[in-house]
């Protein structure tokens, strides 16, 4: 049997845990070796990796650093299927780099695309036809109510069924 293929999900969101989950229990062959990184040291998803790592900080959120690392990283752990969580574009932009080690990278779209989500104000000026409220103003005030204010259940059940008439 050849050795373990290594599955990489690297800074990202607890719900790779069901992930890494299902992967497990769909490996009847051990094929993978599950890698999960995270700068959090009680990331969900470490319980369900084989290996496991603390992902180091970097000075201003270096992205050159953070790809850097992670090239080594896929490098070093033979990784074949790389899933980052973290400066996706900016990973992207070397993908050449990664596939020349022999690691896919799984990306959930181009590097346009996400480069656009990676800067909100980038992506509310391109996508929303209102403009992006000044941070400095207030929320608006709450909008009052067209319901009357019901006490209890057995009043709203009432009103409800009284407003279908």
């Amino acid at each position: 049997m050849s050795a373990p293929h290594g599955v990489w999900f690297n800074r990202n969101f607890s719900h790779i845990r069901a992930a890494l989950d299902l992967i497990h229990t769909a490996d009847f062959e051990n094929r993978y070796t599950l890698l999960c990184s995270h700068p959090n040291p009680q990331f969900a998803g470490f319980f369900a990796a084989h290996e496991v790592f603390l992902e180091p900080s970097f000075p201003n959120n270096s992205q050159p650093s953070h790809v850097d690392r992670c090239f080594e990283q896929c490098r070093e752990c033979s990784v074949a299927l790389f899933y980052p969580g973290h400066a996706q574009a900016a990973i992207l932009t070397r993908l050449s780099e990664f596939e020349a080690i022999g690691a896919c990278v799984i990306a959930v779209s181009s590097v346009d695309a996400l480069t656009c989500l990676e800067d909100k104000a980038l992506f509310y000026a391109d996508h929303v036809a209102v403009p992006v409220p000044d941070r400095s103003l207030s929320a608006p005030p709450p909008v009052p109510s067209t319901m009357p204010h019901t006490p209890d259940c057995a009043s709203a059940i009432r009103l409800l069924a009284s407003s279908r008439r």
